[in-house]
């Protein structure tokens, strides 16, 4: 049984898929699932991972026929997923070669069941635009506030400690609702979270990305709170007036 699942969904990356499964290859963890499930990619992508499947059996290339999107797919890599641990990298992002060993070492002594890190910001040439850190020790309160960034492409999370997990889909913000499913779950249960602020992964950035309009981005955030999350118009609104500050503040740097 592999350590860790790493859930890579891929739909038309072939620009960027090589990278990816280079920067998992170069984990210096390497007791690990490299799940990567085509959402029906029409170039050479899909082709690619086969290739690189046949000489490191950790990769396995799964298929999303069902539904289109990154959190239908995700879900298939989920369902699927054999580790202790799940994590997640898109198709075109990278991590650094120390980012699963630092980040689960980090959870495993202080016995977390949910950890993010620090990223960097890169255009799609890949040069670097900026930092992204993050809270270390945030409330839940912080969190649905928005204000501490959770990088999809850094999050890990102990499944044996939450459980099983599924990332809820529609014109949503899927990760953050995501996030806050775990952290209500860690209440719950009484387990610990925490941010690391290093950057150990590069998250890459395209005009057209399904949060690059900010009036879109804005309407998922509030469906956000209001459908998926369930929160009274007050606290919605609190919380949809702090995401909106916090985005113009990142977007400022």
């Amino acid at each position: 049984m592999p350590r860790v699942s790493i859930i890579t969904p891929l739909h038309n990356g072939a620009d960027f898929i090589n990278e990816c499964m280079d920067s998992v290859q170069a984990q210096s963890l390497i007791d690990y699932e490299h799940l990567i499930i085509d959402n029906r990619s029409t170039d050479k992508g899909p082709e690619y991972v086969a290739e690189r499947a046949e000489n490191d059996p950790r990769i396995k290339l799964l298929s999303n026929e069902v539904a289109a999107g990154a959190a239908p797919t995700r879900n298939v890599g989920l369902a699927a997923a054999q580790g202790k641990y799940a994590a997640f990298l898109d198709c075109d992002d990278a991590w650094l070669p120390e980012k699963l060993e630092r980040q689960i070492a980090i959870m495993e002594q202080r016995r977390l069941a949910f950890s993010w890190t620090a990223y960097k910001v890169v255009d799609h040439s890949g040069a670097e635009l900026r930092e992204q850190r993050v809270s270390e020790a945030p409330s839940f309160h912080d969190i649905l506030l928005k204000r501490t960034t959770i990088g999809c492409l850094t999050a890990v999370i102990d499944l044996e400690a939450i459980g099983p997990v599924t990332m809820p889909q529609g014109d949503i913000h899927e990760d953050f609702c995501l996030w806050i499913d775990i952290l209500n779950v860690a209440r719950s249960k009484g387990l610990g979270w925490a941010g690391i602020d290093t950057p150990l992964a590069h998250y890459r950035v395209h005009q057209g990305g399904k949060s690059a309009n900010k009036l879109a981005a804005m309407r998922m955030h509030w469906r956000s709170c209001r459908n998926h999350l369930g929160l009274s118009l007050p606290v919605a609104g609190l919380c949809f007036a702090s995401y909106a500050s916090n985005a113009l503040k990142d977007r400022a740097r």
